[in-house]
């Protein structure tokens, strides 16, 4: 991994800044700083402006890492048209493969730029101020976002690659570098050091965010950006907690972290009429955090989008098990469209050109991770409220009861081709031991005898053979590759 993070650093740094905006070009930050400590709060912006371009990348979430969570998922199965995905959803992938390499390269990048963020001097120039204090706390609020990617990144790294579900592994997570150090070799940590870690840098954010609050008067609420949703913010790195600690299954945290973010009055469930729209609209009421995108940032036909969409690729289509779970009431429904007896999300993710921002949290999120909490603290009363008051929004009555089963019904309802399927399977599995994880022919139709139960070896993605191989890595391969 150093090979990737730091061989490719120059390379790293002078793409990422000139994709990134426009005060990169007034700056006049050439190719020259790179291997330079940054001197300006201007600078520093631009590098983590570029830091953001840098996680829409195609295989990261600007695409492939979204449909990671899809194609192994009891929702959506590969059509396998063009052949794309199809080693993922049949687990026959090897360390040699383009995917498990890509994503671990384009992520690492990720946490090389935050490194380079979190390393800066406080003491810059500002052309908006001379103040050193106020120069400070401007720096602070950068950092704070360069943690919040870095353990965002390294939780995505863990999901894919470390051995949390696997059935013959050794613990181990996945390299964890916090530092720039070119001469260091990299290694894996166990899966309790990678989550300690993860936890300490989302932490941090909040910290960091919260002595801007203090410095400027304010409520760390009033920190958040409601009219631009493109950087994160305090309660998107809440959002980020609760998702970490659903995944720990530390259920009290996650209710308290929900509860903080809806008590915010920041954010809205975005009402029936106004659901197709929002999907395209630029930070809509409902949006917690969005990568900006535009003209100059598309991905074209790498995106996501043309890989749902039957005017593109129409690789990935809804199963006809969850297309059954929608009432003809429900609005949801809508964003489906049939096509010979296929159904594809071509209404929620309609724009073919790339154009639109990428949606990666929004409320009604929350309200699902709120009610989950509710439900394993076996309080049905408090988890009927909140379910009630997403499916009320979404055109169905309210109910008298929800089970569990109810839930994940709504959970795909609501966030179907979002990214979330696959790991809420493998964490059922885990806690309720009676779920499998489905697999389906290129016709959607289920094979019960691929089905996979955890653990096995190849939940996780093989460490990429560049790893391997590489001078600088100790990184150790995971069972079965």
């Amino acid at each position: 991994m150093k090979k990737i993070i730091y061989t490719l650093f120059s390379l790293l740094s002078g793409v990422t800044l000139i994709s990134c905006s426009k005060d990169f070009t007034e700056t006049q930050f050439f190719q020259e700083k790179q291997a330079q400590p940054l001197t300006s709060v201007e600078e520093l912006t631009s590098f983590v402006n570029g830091t953001y371009a840098r996680m829409r990348d195609v295989n990261y979430l600007g695409a492939y890492y979204l449909a990671y969570g899809e194609v192994r998922s009891d929702e959506m199965y590969n059509l396998q048209k063009y052949g794309r995905l199809v080693e993922i959803g049949d687990y026959t992938l090897i360390a040699s493969k383009r995917d498990p390499r890509y994503t671990w390269e384009h992520i690492y990048r990720v946490v090389a730029n935050a490194n380079f963020i979190i390393a800066t001097s406080e003491n810059l120039t500002w052309l908006r101020s001379t103040d050193a204090t106020a120069i400070a706390n401007q720096v602070k609020n950068l950092k704070a976002q360069a943690y919040a990617i870095r353990g965002i990144a390294f939780f995505d790294l863990l999901r894919l690659y470390g051995q949390k579900y696997v059935e013959n592994g050794t613990g181990l997570g996945i390299p964890i570098p916090t530092v720039y150090n070119p001469t260091a070799r990299s290694s894996r940590p166990t899966i309790e050091q990678t989550e300690n870690q993860i936890e300490v840098d989302l932490a941090k954010a909040l910290e960091l965010f919260q002595d801007v609050a203090t410095y400027q008067g304010v409520t760390l609420d009033d920190l958040v950006n409601t009219s631009d949703k493109t950087a994160i913010s305090p309660l998107a790195v809440k959002l980020y907690q609760s998702r970490f600690y659903l995944y720990k299954e530390n259920w009290a945290q996650v209710r308290t972290l929900s509860l903080e973010i809806l008590n915010s009055g920041k954010y809205a469930i975005m009402p029936s009429a106004d659901l197709l729209a929002s999907f395209v609209k630029p930070s809509a009421t409902n949006s917690i955090f969005e990568l900006a995108v535009g003209v100059n940032g598309s991905l074209g036909t790498d995106s996501y989008e043309y890989l749902l969409n039957s005017g593109g690729y129409g690789d990935l289509l809804l199963t006809p098990a969850a297309v059954a779970l929608y009432d003809n009431a429900d609005v949801r429904k809508s964003l489906l469209v049939e096509d010979d007896g296929d159904y594809y999300l071509d209404n929620k993710f309609p724009d073919l050109k790339s154009q639109t921002n990428v949606k990666l949290a929004r409320v009604e999120e929350v309200y699902l991770n709120l009610v989950e909490a509710y439900l394993r603290e076996n309080d049905e009363t408090n988890a009927l409220t909140y379910y009630n008051r997403l499916r009320t929004q979404r055109g169905l009555s309210a109910s008298a009861n929800v089970t569990f089963e109810d839930f994940r019904n709504e959970k795909l309802r609501e966030l179907v081709g979002e990214g979330f399927r696959y790991w809420d399977l493998l964490r059922w599995s885990k806690i309720d031991n009676t779920f499998v994880i489905p697999q389906y022919n290129k016709t959607g139709v289920s094979d019960p005898t691929k089905n996979k139960t955890v653990p096995n070896d190849l939940f996780a993605f093989p460490i990429p053979q560049t790893e391997i191989d590489s001078p600088y890595s100790d990184v150790a391969q995971n069972p079965g590759y």
